[in-house]
Formats: structure tokens, C-alpha cells, sequence
């Protein structure tokens, strides 16, 4: 029998139809993307991946396999490169400050209380991890870092390790003009690429043995 598709699934598929409808040489142009055997290349979190011109489907390599990406890469994807091309504004903000959350429900605290407790007593691990996606030192947490997202877009993670008195706290402030790259919805499926990614590094080198002292 053959496996049903999941909901974000066929989303996914549907929007690749769309993009794929696109004039893929303007989207290039409007980005200045670089383009390799006629697929376009964008970086994505210090992943590269590529878009392939007949479905629309973006994709990346992984140990030499082709691997297709998942929603929230995908979604985020679409969105940014649907648009015309912007600039960030370097200025961070929580996600509650954005000037136009009102278009949309803004997620209340503990959205990301399940990573946070995935990131508890890890801190050596997490640091490293942001450092591995080219992450700088920023703002206040036990781990603090900027991380370059797309182009000039960045975001910030901050980390509170718990104690005996409060839980594991994980927060991420975005750019001031992030909703001029993409809608509120697909800046939270962004973020939820950014905590899985650091979540898979962290397991990454917590196999590797480089675990904490």
C-alpha cells in the first residue's frame, strides 16, 4: 500500500507547482542568484540548495544523495524569492515587537519550550553549533548568538539554561524588515528550521563525542 502524503506534504507540492510556473530567469535576476546546469543556487542557514526548474521542488545533498527539503525550508523558500528583492534593516526585535504582528496572531511564550528543554545542560553543544552556522556572539543567555540566515537576513537565538528555580528558556529575535522578506507565517516556519537545525547539529556532535566537559 502506498504512503498517503501528509497535509504539509501536499502543500508543498502544490506550491512547487506554482513556483515552478515562475520565470525562473527573472526570480535570478531580482536575487542575483548564481545558477548551475540551469537550476538556480541560493543559501539557505549556511546550506546550500538549488531549485529544480521543472518542478519547482528545492533541493539539496546530503553524503551524495539528493535529498528534497522539507515544509519549512520549502515554504520559506517560496515566499522569499516570490518577492522582490529587500534589504534588512540590521536592527533585531522580538517576535512580538514586529510593527505589523497585528495581521497576524503572534505565538505565545513556550512555543519553543520542547527545544529549549532539548537544549538543557547543553550549552557547550548549542555554542558550537550556532559557531558552525557561522553564528557571532550577540546580546544576553547562556548562548547568544547572530545567526546569518539569507543574505543580510539574520536571526538571534538567546538561551537561558534552567536552574533550580526556572525551566530552559529559548527565544529568537528576527530584523526589523523580516516581514518585508516573507509573511509572518512563513517567518515562524523559518524559525522552526533555525531550532531543528541547531537541534540535528547539537545530536550530530553529541555523536561524534564532542560532547560537554
Amino acid at each position: 500500500m502506498d504512503k498517503r502524503e501528509s497535509n504539509y506534504e501536499i502543500m508543498k507540492h502544490q506550491m512547487q507547482t506554482q513556483f515552478a510556473a515562475y520565470d525562473m530567469d527573472a526570480v535570478c535576476r531580482e536575487w542575483q542568484l548564481e545558477r548551475k546546469n540551469g537550476a538556480p543556487q541560493l543559501t539557505l542557514l549556511d546550506r546550500r540548495y538549488w531549485i529544480d526548474p521543472q518542478s519547482g521542488a528545492v533541493l539539496w545533498e546530503k553524503d551524495g544523495t539528493v535529498l528534497e527539503a522539507d515544509y519549512n525550508v520549502s515554504m520559506t523558500v517560496f515566499d522569499l524569492l516570490t518577492r522582490s528583492r529587500q534589504t534588512a534593516s540590521g536592527e533585531m526585535t522580538s517576535i512580538n515587537g514586529l510593527s505589523t504582528v497585528h495581521t497576524a496572531t503572534a505565538p505565545t511564550g513556550g512555543f519553543f519550550d520542547r527545544t529549549a528543554r532539548r537544549f538543557s545542560n547543553r550549552c557547550e553543544l548549542l555554542s558550537a553549533a550556532c559557531e558552525r552556522l557561522g553564528g557571532v556572539h550577540y546580546g544576553k543567555g547562556d548562548v547568544a548568538y547572530m545567526l546569518p540566515v539569507f543574505r543580510d537576513l539574520q536571526i538571534a537565538i538567546q538561551f537561558w539554561d534552567c536552574d533550580d528555580e526556572f525551566p530552559p528558556e529559548l527565544s529568537f529575535l528576527c530584523d526589523k524588515n523580516i516581514l518585508r522578506f516573507m509573511y509572518f507565517e512563513t517567518m515562524m516556519f523559518l524559525l522552526c528550521h533555525v531550532a531543528d537545525r541547531i537541534t540535528e547539529l547539537c545530536d550530530e556532535m553529541e555523536r561524534e563525542g564532542l560532547n560537554e566537559h
